[in-house]
C-alpha cells in the first residue's frame, strides 16, 4: 500500500491508521507538555476522509481556545482593512501639519526636495550608548 502519511499527516499502525497534528506553538500551555496530538482512526480504509473529519475538530477546539484566551484570529481582508485605515490616518496627519512644519524649517533647497516626495521619512534608527 502507498506511503500516505507525507501528505495526510496519517500514520498506520498494524492495520490501523491514525492521525497526528501538531499543537500551535500558543496553546501548548494547554496540553500538558503534550507537543503533537495523535488519535486513532479506527479503520483500515477511508482514512483520508476521517482524518479531514479529525482535522476540522482539531481546528475548531484550537479557535475555541484561542477565543477563551481574548486572541482573535483576523482574515486577510481585515487585517488589510486595519492596515489601511491606520497608515491612511497616519499619512494624513504627517502630510498635514507636521510636514508643514518640518519643511518650514528647512533650507529651501532641501524642502523643495522633500515637498515632491511621495513617502514618509523613515524612522530615525536607535543608537545604542556604547
Amino acid at each position: 500500500m502507498k506511503d500516505m502519511s507525507a501528505a495526510t499527516n496519517l500514520n498506520r499502525r498494524g492495520p490501523v491508521y491514525y492521525c497526528r497534528r501538531r499543537i500551535p506553538q500558543d496553546l501548548l500551555r494547554y496540553y500538558g507538555g503534550k507537543t503533537e496530538l495523535s488519535v486513532s482512526l479506527r479503520t483500515k480504509d477511508e482514512a483520508r476522509r476521517l482524518a479531514s473529519e479529525q482535522w476540522q475538530r482539531w481546528e475548531a477546539e484550537f479557535e475555541a481556545r484561542r477565543r477563551s484566551n481574548g486572541v482573535v484570529l483576523l482574515s486577510d481582508e481585515q487585517f488589510e482593512a486595519i492596515a489601511h485605515e491606520h497608515y491612511s490616518c497616519w499619512w494624513t496627519r504627517w502630510t498635514g501639519s507636521m510636514a508643514s512644519t518640518a519643511l518650514s524649517t528647512m533650507p529651501s533647497k532641501q524642502a523643495s526636495m522633500k515637498a515632491t516626495a511621495s513617502y514618509p521619512p523613515r524612522y530615525p534608527l536607535e543608537t545604542s550608548n556604547r
